[in-house]
C-alpha cells in the first residue's frame, strides 16, 4: 500500500478550512517620523470617525518585544491608543509611526481588507501620511488541542517542524524555527513555527496553555525605505494576503485539511 499523501492535492488548495487553528489576524502600517504629528491630538480626531464602530478606548504603552536565549524580555519605547469593538474581537492601535487592525475573529480577507480601508480613510483624513514604509499582513495559526499537537509529523511538512523532523522526538521539550523569503528585496514572508513547553509564551499576544502548543506565524510584509502610497494599501494587503495563503498551503498535509475542513 502506497503511503499516504502529505502535500495537499491542488484540488484541496486554498479551500476553505471553517475548523482552522487561526487565533490572530493583523496589518499594520508603518511610516517615517512625520514633523506634524501630535499623537493625542490624531488619536482623539480618528475616534470621533471610527468612535461607532470601536467604541473602547484605552492607552498603553508601546512595547518592543526582544527573544534572545533566555524568552522575550520587553522595552518601553512609546504611548499606543487603542480601540476596540464591543466584544473586543477587534482591535485599531495607532501609535507615533504606525497604524494596526487586527482581530481574534476573522472572516476572510475581504471583510478584513474592508475594515482595514476604512481605518486608514480615517487616519488620512486625519492628518497626511506621505507614503509608507512597511505593510504587514499578519496570519498566526496556534494549536492547543493535545490530539493534534501530538500529530504534528503527519499534520505539517518537514520545513516547519525545526528539531520534530530529526529522529525520534520523545525528548524533544521545545523547538523554534524561523525563515525569511524574499524574491526581489522589498517583499518578504518571515515564517517562525515554534513547539512550545506547557505555559511558555513565544508569541505575546496569544495566552499560555497548560500542555504543549504549536505556533505557526506568518507576516507577509513589504518594506522599502523610499516609500510607496497610502492610496494602494488595499491591493497590497491582498496581494500580501495572498503570498502568506500560498505558503501556508505549501507547509499543511491532507491530514491537517481533513482534520481542521
Amino acid at each position: 500500500m502506497s503511503p499516504p499523501s502529505t502535500e495537499p492535492t491542488e484540488g484541496n488548495a486554498g479551500r476553505p478550512l471553517s475548523r482552522a487553528p487561526l487565533a490572530r489576524v493583523l496589518c499594520q502600517i508603518r511610516w517615517n517620523q512625520l514633523s506634524k504629528f501630535e499623537l493625542s491630538d490624531v488619536a482623539n480626531q480618528v475616534a470621533q470617525i471610527i468612535g461607532d464602530d470601536y467604541p473602547l478606548r484605552d492607552a498603553q504603552q508601546e512595547m518592543e518585544f526582544v527573544l534572545s536565549p533566555s524568552g522575550v524580555s520587553q522595552q518601553t519605547i512609546g504611548t499606543i491608543h487603542r480601540f476596540q469593538t464591543a466584544d473586543r474581537t477587534w482591535t485599531v492601535s495607532l501609535g507615533q509611526q504606525f497604524l494596526a487592525v487586527d482581530t481574534t475573529a476573522y472572516e476572510g480577507h475581504q471583510d478584513f481588507v474592508a475594515r482595514l480601508e476604512s481605518t486608514v480613510s480615517a487616519l488620512t483624513r486625519t492628518v497626511t501620511i506621505p507614503f509608507l514604509t512597511r505593510v504587514g499582513y499578519r496570519y498566526v495559526n496556534h494549536l492547543t488541542e493535545t490530539t493534534a499537537v501530538e500529530s504534528l509529523r503527519e499534520l505539517f511538512v518537514e520545513g516547519v517542524l525545526g528539531g520534530l523532523a530529526q529522529g525520534d522526538a520523545k525528548e524533544l521539550r521545545r523547538t523554534v524555527s524561523e525563515s525569511v523569503y524574499s524574491a526581489d528585496g522589498s517583499n518578504f514572508l518571515l515564517v517562525r513555527s515554534a513547539l512550545l513547553e506547557p505555559g511558555m509564551i513565544l508569541e505575546p499576544t496569544l495566552p499560555p496553555v497548560d500542555g504543549k502548543s504549536w505556533i505557526l506565524d506568518l507576516d507577509s510584509y513589504r518594506e522599502d525605505t523610499n516609500g510607496f502610497p497610502v492610496e494602494g494599501i488595499a491591493q497590497l494587503a491582498t496581494d500580501l494576503s495572498a503570498r502568506a495563503a500560498k505558503h501556508f498551503w505549501s507547509v499543511i498535509t491532507n491530514e491537517f485539511v481533513r482534520r481542521f475542513e
